[in-house]
């Protein structure tokens, strides 16, 4: 079975809030600086793909009244 994503919405989660990441086809390589999000990014998506850790919830809410998670399509 071959799961594809095509794109990340992110509501809140840790220090993200309100992004999407379009993803192309084939190998999407997420790259910045330190503190940028790209550890963040991954654990929403083990998150999303897994259901979130009570750990992962505890460090990953949002330090805004926002909105947690988001979603895969």
């Amino acid at each position: 079975m071959k799961t594809t994503l095509r794109r990340l919405q992110i509501d809140g989660y840790g220090g993200l809030h309100q992004r999407v990441l379009e993803l192309s086809d084939g190998l999407n390589v997420i790259t910045g600086d330190n503190e940028a999000g790209k550890s963040t990014t991954m654990a929403f998506v083990r998150g999303q793909l897994f259901g979130p850790s009570k750990a992962a919830i505890e460090q990953y809410r949002p330090n805004t009244h926002g909105p947690f998670g988001g979603e895969l399509q």
